[in-house]
């Protein structure tokens, strides 16, 4: 036997759901409590009593959470909802975010058989329009891995599997192998059982239940098993993997093996001796361990006649082929407790045996009173009691096995031992970032109180948070450390978002800035140390000094201050970069200047330092002067100045600065405040930005000409001018002299900011002076988020940065910064610790009654009554589209709708409205109001190019999505719940929806003048265009440019060859429309069968589509320059007509061009949507911020 560990498995998360229990906690609190979770009811006439062990709520479901439907939730088996949130929930425990984890992640599991398939053709009423393959979607036992690798975003093997009571720990053996052969680098294991409702009676199985529902494992009054329902996760990793990233090992699996009896054995269904035998010393060798370590066994043990003795059987004689002892080893089976839960079985064992090693205890077999005389314990390592077990370590790990055993012959065997014992991470008594975050308020609300309720290393908690969770838009953080909260911030973020850095100048300087930053952090250290060099003395002696009298009288100098400050600030923003929070535009005011070139690209640190140096000591050297903040506009203030008395700065509409002689100065001061002006001297010793500085602008011009400069890399706006800074600019010697000496324009240079991008703004030096600056202009939105990097000099609680900077942080962080969590610990060890997981947002979903609604919006002041026609009506169009409600007014192509759901809620009203409607008038009166009059009264149709789902007046980018042939914008505005970050704009061509009265275009030119002619489209916009649509968004994209008007900042193709590639029209136009019809079915697959069957249906979308096609045959792509910004080109992989053609779109760009190929066909969008979106949010947000994605052909999987 040996102790080698290469091939050893880490137990890393678990999750699950078990009778009596909503949780492991509460399984395990259960288990010690000498109670069964049985539900039994009252005796039957003769004497027998049904139980069952029912799961609480397991009926309940976060449906929004996953992107579901109340429909499909509806529809969809119990099992998969339970399974799904569980596998989430495992992650979470586990303390990984799939979505950013290092590899690939598999899912093996399966699940019982149930009555929902029957359940669903019962109630199938309740789902008008759907298939019985869309029906079998919502059950089929296939699907259950695969559903949760797509919610969840799962690369690795998703494999179902089917064995009876031993399926899930099949599924663990099965994991254990994908990751020890490198199929994948994570794994989740599991099974479930779900009825609903719960069985009511035996239903035939009696022979082999039990007649007082109670589980005798083992036991001498043993008469039957009893059913119950569960769900369990585990997540494995390889050992040593998990060890080396921290994370918390709750157990190991040493081996494990999978056999089946064969025909060695009376029946089919008889359990059989030596294929149990098989797999359990199969384990011991695999694990290479001595049967004599293994102290306790989590066994099958049903409290059958049959089964239990042939099961101890197996066992001993296993056990017997490495050890003589007796009676060394605790039996036990959690199914006493719980119930025989049939597919998680085997799971619900094996977390029930790692629950044993990590609290030292095995729990005892409920209802054991004596053993049966048919296990002959006596003669076997075995040992039974109903009551627990103390478990205390030793020296060497404890181990316990684990064995399920399938109906069929399926048997599998775990060998599981204690985890290895590591240090305690260590100790850290700095200020910690805990980020919480949920897709809504409720959600968050809960997270939040269920966090401060936990206990536990903060450091280790804080990593955990921050890369085991997800991040979603509702958000908050905390900043917290040993003395409680510091600061709490809560918002919603937006995907993608920017930062603006604001440098402040010089009046905010105190003794010791940062000094808790200098001595934790590696990054700001070496920043002011190498200030220190530049400057050619030692800055720290005054910002962190021994004598404070002597630095403050340095400091009060500006031949002094100005280089600390820009140092800090230097160091602050190297500090935010390592952090990964890099700007996208800079500004400074006065001094922060420089530090905005330096961030900017355009000096290098060290030349900054020499023109701060220069500045600095040339501003000292002027005749005493002074600066005075006045709150007044310009107008207000100019009559007053008199003498030498300037304006110096405009910080905002009402907030300036002059600056002059001392003396003038303060006689200005008297004046202001006999007129009850509320003015502020600052703390600056010379008259900066007055005529004084005149006399020393030519020494500042030269120093300028010696030192380096660059074009900025990002946009640096002009405090100078209040515009973005052009390369002349920089290279212009005297608009670095008119800096130093001409008004600063502070106001203008925000509005410039604030109006090129929706940036969170950081402040990056000390105090809020900029901030407040901020939020005081009127053009800044007070959503706008605003940050600080250090607290003021005069604030009770200032600290030495480290929480200040975090509530920095924390800040940006939900607004929707993404932030590098790794440099927040960099040099320390960090462990993964267990956190309360997602608060799942559940509401009922059942066939057997009418489904909750999830909560809905608050009615607004003007909801109108609805008519008895128009209930009908919205009634339909909610079932079709699967959502809780629809008002008078909502329209049903806004909503998601096409024609293939029209034709559904056609079909479910006829016989409910006093007048027969046809397709025309659905399509012409797209509203609940307007189709019910037109139940009366003809409506005629509106022009309307473009359909809008949702209203998102704050997204930083609009996308115009452009239909393929015949296609109408219901396929896009669906997309709009997903794009959280954008607002989506469905193109409506004539001929369909609202516009079904109007001729189609058969001419491209046409298309595309009209279209430009009518639209305004609002910047910044991208184009998205799927196969035909494709064409016309290049067109329109192309017309655009060649009128001289802004163009999109991005498009999109998708399934469309490039325009000068033949097209593939085929003649399709010229066909009948049988034939049509059947060529468009043999090159895209079916159409769906509500539509073919439904002649008016096809009588309105056939000329649509003949139209369309007709456009395709004519079209002629002419000459043209390429396009000035970047192209993403997306394809299906069995798209064989097109995706070989789509790097011909290469030649119709100047900028970058990439292709994205997916699984699937010429819709491989409609089976691969969660990750097409993703993916495509993903480039939305970089064409936003300008950052081209550029790579070469990339096939998703």
């Amino acid at each position: 036997m040996t102790d080698d560990l290469d091939a050893a498995l880490a137990i890393v998360g678990m999750a699950g759901r078990f009778p009596g229990a909503h949780d492991i906690q509460e399984l395990w609190a259960n288990l010690l409590s000498g109670s069964d979770q049985i539900t039994r009811a009252p005796a039957a006439a003769d004497g027998r009593v049904h139980g069952y062990g029912v799961v609480p709520d397991a009926d309940r479901f976060d449906a929004g959470f996953f992107g579901f439907s109340p429909r499909e939730a509806t529809i969809l088996d119990p099992q998969h909802r339970v399974f799904l949130e569980c596998a989430w929930t495992a992650l979470e425990n586990a303390g990984y975010d799939p979505s950013r984890f290092d590899g690939s992640i598999g899912v093996y599991g399966g699940c019982g058989l149930t009555d929902h398939p029957a359940a669903l053709q019962a109630h199938r009423g309740r789902f008008p329009g759907s298939s019985t393959w869309e029906l079998r979607n919502g059950y089929g036992s296939d699907f259950l891995t695969g559903r949760v690798a797509y919610k969840l975003g799962l690369r690795g093997p998703a494999v179902s599997i089917q064995t009876a009571c031993s399926t899930s720990l099949v599924a663990v053996h099965l994991a254990g192998q994908a990751l020890l052969s490198g199929d994948c680098d994570m794994a989740l294991a599991g099974g479930v059982t779900i009825h609903m409702p719960a069985p009511d009676a035996a239903e035939g199985d009696e022979d082999v239940l039990s007649l007082d529902a109670r589980c005798r494992s083992f036991d001498a009054a043993a008469n039957g098993t009893v059913a119950g329902d569960a769900a369990g996760i585990v997540v494995l990793r390889r050992l040593d993997d998990a060890l080396a990233d921290g994370d918390r090992v709750l157990a190991v699996i040493r081996g494990s093996a999978v056999t089946n009896d064969g025909s060695r054995k009376v029946g089919f269904f008889a359990p059989g001796v030596a294929g149990q035998i098989d797999a359990i010393r199969t384990a011991h060798l695999v694990a290479g361990v001595d049967p004599r370590t293994i102290e306790y066994v989590e066994a099958h043990g049903t409290g059958t006649e049959a089964g239990d003795p042939i099961e101890v059987r197996a066992l001993a004689k296993a056990f017997a082929l490495g050890t003589a002892d007796k009676g060394f080893c605790r039996l036990s089976s959690v199914k006493a407790s719980v119930g025989h839960t049939d597919a998680a079985a085997g799971v619900t064992g094996l977390i029930t045996a790692v629950l044993a090693l990590q609290n030292g205890v095995i729990p005892g077999t409920h209802n054991f009173r004596e053993p049966h005389p048919d296990l002959i314990l006596a003669e076997s390592p075995f040992t039974i009691s109903a009551e627990p077990l103390p478990w205390p370590a030793r020296d060497t790990p404890r181990r316990a096995a684990v064995n399920s055993l399938g109906l069929g012959g399926t048997n599998a065997h775990v060998i599981v031992e204690e985890a290895p014992r590591r240090a305690a991470s260590a100790g850290d008594s700095r200020p910690q970032l805990l980020p919480v975050s949920a897709r809504n308020a409720a959600a968050l609300a809960t997270a939040t109180d269920r966090l401060r309720e936990h206990c536990g290393s903060l450091a280790d908690v804080a990593w955990t948070l921050q890369t085991g969770r997800q991040a979603f838009v509702e958000r908050t953080a905390i900043v917290a450390s040993g003395q409680g909260e510091a600061d709490v911030v809560s918002g919603r973020a937006m995907e993608g978002r920017t930062v603006a850095f604001l440098f402040p100048g010089q009046g905010g300087q105190y003794l010791g800035m940062g000094s808790d930053l200098y001595r934790d952090e590696p990054a700001f250290r070496s920043a002011i140390d190498g200030a220190c060099d530049w400057a050619g003395f030692d800055l720290r002696k005054v910002l962190y000094p021994d004598d404070a009298d002597w630095a403050q009288r340095q400091l009060d100098t500006m031949q002094v201050c100005q280089p600390v400050l820009f140092a800090v600030q230097h160091a602050l923003t190297e500090l935010w970069r390592s952090r990964g929070v890099t700007p996208e535009a800079v500004l400074g005011h006065s001094l922060g200047a420089y530090a905005a070139a330096t961030a900017a690209g355009v000096l290098a640190p060290a030349d900054a330092m020499r023109l701060v140096l220069a500045r600095g000591r040339l501003l000292d050297g002027l005749p005493a002067g002074a600066m005075l903040a006045v709150p007044l506009t310009p107008t207000e203030l100019e009559p007053l100045l008199v003498g030498d008395v300037v304006l110096a700065a405009v910080n905002s509409p009402d907030q300036c600065v002059v600056s002059g002689p001392a003396d003038e100065v303060q006689q200005l001061q008297k004046v202001l405040e006999a007129q009850d002006v509320d003015v502020r001297p600052l703390r600056i010793s010379a008259a900066a930005h007055s005529t004084f500085v005149d006399a020393v602008l030519p020494e500042y011009a030269a120093v300028v000409e010696s030192v380096p400069r660059r074009p900025p890399a990002i946009p640096w706006v002009s405090d100078r001018t209040g515009l973005v800074t052009t390369v002349a600019d920089v290279q212009d010697v005297t608009s670095w002299t008119a800096h130093l000496r001409q008004t600063v324009r502070f106001a203008d240079a925000l509005s410039t900011v604030l109006a090129n991008g929706n940036h969170a703004l950081l402040e990056v030096g000390p105090g809020q002076t900029l901030s407040t600056l901020a939020r005081r202009h009127p053009d800044c939105d007070p959503q706008r988020p605003i940050a600080q990097s250090l607290a003021a000099g005069g604030v009770p609680d200032r600290d030495g940065g480290n929480v200040s900077m975090l509530r920095g942080a924390g800040r940006l962080w939900v607004s929707g910064v993404d932030l590098d969590w790794a440099a927040l610990h960099e040099g320390r060890e960090r462990r993964k610790v267990e956190l309360p997981s997602y608060p799942f947002q559940r509401t009922r979903f059942r066939l057997d009654e009418e489904s909750e609604q999830p909560p809905a919006e608050p009615a607004t002041p003007d909801a109108v009554p609805m008519t008895a026609t128009e209930r009908v009506l919205a009634t339909a169009f909610a079932e079709a589209l699967g959502l809780p409600a629809v008002s008078v007014n909502d329209n049903f192509f806004e909503l998601g709708g096409d024609s293939l759901i029209a034709s559904r809620i056609l079909a479910a009203v006829r016989g409910q409205v006093s007048s027969e409607l046809t397709p025309r008038s659905f399509f012409l009166a797209p509203t609940v109001g307007q189709l019910a009059a037109e139940v009366a009264v003809p409506v005629v149709a509106a022009k309307q190019w473009l359909l809008r789902r949702r209203t998102r007046p704050e997204a930083p980018v609009r996308m115009y999505c452009f239909p393929h042939s015949g296609g109408s914008p219901g396929e896009y505005l669906g997309w709009a719940d997903r794009l959280q970050d954008t607002e989506l704009w469905a193109v409506q061509l004539p001929g369909r929806g609202s516009r079904m009265g109007e001729t189609p275009y058969t001419s491209m030119d046409a298309l595309v003048v009209d279209f430009l002619a009518e639209v305004e489209l609002e910047q910044p916009f991208v184009f998205f265009g799927h196969s035909l649509g494709a064409l016309v968004a290049y067109e329109v994209a192309r017309a655009l440019r060649d009128a001289a008007r802004p163009g999109p900042a991005a498009l999109y193709v998708s399934a469309a060859r490039a325009p000068q590639v033949d097209r593939l029209s085929d003649g399709f136009h010229e066909l009948e429309n049988a034939d049509l019809i059947e060529a468009i079915e043999e090159r895209y697959g079916r159409l769906p069968g509500e539509l073919t069957a439904n002649p008016e249906m096809l009588d309105l979308m056939l000329p649509v589509l003949r139209a369309d096609l007709t456009l395709v045959a004519n079209y002629r792509s002419q000459d043209a320059a390429p396009l000035d910004c970047p192209v993403t080109v997306f394809g299906g992989s069995t798209d064989d007509d097109v995706t070989p053609y789509l790097d011909e779109w290469r030649a119709y760009t100047s900028r970058p061009m990439e292709t994205q190929v997916f699984a699937g066909d010429h819709f491989y969008f409609r089976e691969r949507t969660h990750e097409f979106l993703r993916n495509l949010a993903e480039r939305v947000a970089g064409a936003v911020r300008g950052t081209d994605q550029v790579g070469a052909a990339d096939t998703v999987p």
